[in-house]
């Protein structure tokens, strides 16, 4: 199965010593290998831009009542490379966002990894159901996705089915403000 990652706020490490295994890495020179994601309904979207910090350069997302996401078409074998690593840093939790309920899906961060949807693996339901949905959007939906997210609250439960989609799994890997304002691994 190959997984296409879509990265969104992310700092992959650029200080470390990058083993021989990495398959992608990002040091943010620029945005070029980037693309803007916008969702349905969303007028406002975030904005996104490096600026230095230290001797490294970051991403930065600055949002207002916003919301939208960057994407890197990085397709790789999730078999061979199944590590992911980053460093990220919020300012502060959005106070209103619960990963268990549809209106409140919002949070400060999060990185999104997606299979990709293979037709001639899926079951005749899925074709049918996948093949209206590239109707609509133009291309498939992702098969699955995991998204790993820092919560505004603790949850009972670490990994957690999205309240859109029953084959996104969200996984907690940050809950409150505890952290907020320094880079976490």
């Amino acid at each position: 199965m190959r997984i296409l990652p879509l990265v969104a706020l992310v700092l992959l490490l650029s200080t470390q010593v990058v083993p021989a295994q990495v398959t992608m890495r990002e040091d943010f020179d620029s945005l070029d290998r980037w693309e803007e994601l916008h969702f349905p309904k969303i007028e406002a979207h975030t904005k996104y831009d490096i600026v230095p910090e230290g001797s490294n350069r970051v991403l930065r997302a600055r949002s207002d009542g916003s919301a939208s996401a960057i994407v890197r078409p990085a397709p790789y074998n999730v078999y061979r490379r199944p590590h992911l690593r980053w460093r990220w840093k919020i300012d502060e939790v959005l106070k209103k966002g619960d990963a268990t309920r549809k209106k409140s899906d919002d949070y400060a961060i999060r990185v999104y990894v997606m299979f990709i949807y293979e037709p001639e693996n899926a079951s005749r339901t899925k074709r049918i159901k996948y093949g209206l949905a590239k109707k609509v959007i133009g291309e498939y939906p992702p098969d699955s996705t995991l998204n790993y997210f820092w919560a505004n609250r603790p949850h009972a439960k670490r990994i957690l089915t999205n309240p859109y989609a029953d084959e996104a799994k969200m996984i907690v890997l940050r809950a409150g403000n505890d952290d907020a304002g320094r880079w976490v691994e």
